[in-house]
């Protein structure tokens, strides 16, 4: 299923929210399946930043058309002279167009229901690296 898109005007009121909030994290309600079941439609997840994001993490970013989303990292590409983004919603087999690192808002670091921050398994980063390692070999990647 395919995730509501978010206005650009809320997208611009989430970037400066980013900018006013600094390293205070931001909350947001997930609209969509595709992260199930790690993140369900209706729950409410804690954005926070980072200074570098691992394949497993998930993270908010803003995509060309204005959308935010909320996708697992698998691992970064170099695109031209700059290192990209390759991200991958859980529950649908493609992956998103490469991805600038400015435009990430933060990685996910609470859940709703969740008594413990967010924290992603070393079961969850080995197969992020293991798919990111298996569209580059398939040369989808880029």
């Amino acid at each position: 299923m395919r995730e509501a898109p978010v206005r650009r005007a809320d997208l611009e009121f989430a970037r400066a929210l980013r900018l006013l909030a600094g390293e205070r994290p931001l909350h947001f309600n997930v609209s969509g399946q595709c992260m199930a079941p790690t993140l369900r439609h209706g729950s409410s997840v804690e954005i926070s930043p980072a200074k570098r994001y691992w394949p497993g993490d998930i993270v908010a970013f803003s995509t060309p058309t204005g959308e935010l989303r909320l996708h697992r990292v698998l691992g970064y590409w170099l695109a031209g002279w700059s290192m990209r983004l390759v991200t991958r919603p859980d529950s649908a087999g493609t992956r998103d167009p490469l991805i600038v690192p400015a435009e990430i808002l933060g990685r996910v670091t609470a859940m709703e229901g969740r008594a413990r921050p967010a924290r992603v398994t070393w079961r969850d980063r080995l197969k992020a690296s293991s798919r990111f390692v298996r569209l580059a070999l398939r040369g989808l990647i880029g």
